[in-house]
């Protein structure tokens, strides 16, 4: 009787600091997984800025100013969308950059200068209120003519 009651509180014992160390290990695994998240967004957020403060740069500049940016193809492996909506009468224009990891779509104000293709890889809608960028072409240039901000990558 002795040792099956020693065998028995053994068992016991193992199966609750099993289950404490379960219990530990997911709520660590579940806080490194919303810090990830939560890095992740930052850095997407940080992406989408470049465009915005290479906007707001060049809508600062004179005529003539001329700005090119570099950037990823991709953000952490998965693809994006970067689109531009020109000002329209009194109402800012906006950039907005969506990673399809997440569906995330951030959006950043920027001035009040027009904003329009200057090539084809700068595509606009149908409706004309969105300028689409081809993230696989990895440039952006921005050029003020002095009325407007003229974007090209490079296409014909």
């Amino acid at each position: 009787m002795r040792k099956a009651q020693v065998a028995l509180e053994f068992f016991l014992y193992s199966a609750v600091f099993l289950v404490i160390v379960l219990a530990a290990y997911f709520a660590i695994s579940f806080v490194q997984s919303a810090d990830i998240a939560n890095k992740e967004s930052s850095y997407v957020k940080w992406f989408g800025e470049t465009f915005y403060s290479a906007t707001t740069t060049a809508m600062a500049g004179q005529g003539g100013f001329r700005y090119t940016i570099k950037f990823d193809k991709d953000i952490l492996g998965a693809p994006y969308d970067i689109y531009f909506q020109p000002a329209h009468g009194a109402q800012g224009g906006f950039v907005y950059i969506t990673w399809s990891s997440t569906n995330a779509t951030y959006t950043y104000p920027i001035g009040n200068m027009p904003i329009v293709s200057a090539d084809s890889c700068v595509h606009v809608s149908q409706s004309g209120q969105l300028l689409t960028i081809t993230p696989s072409r990895g440039t952006l240039t921005f050029y003020n003519d002095g009325t407007r901000i003229l974007l090209s990558q490079g296409c014909s």
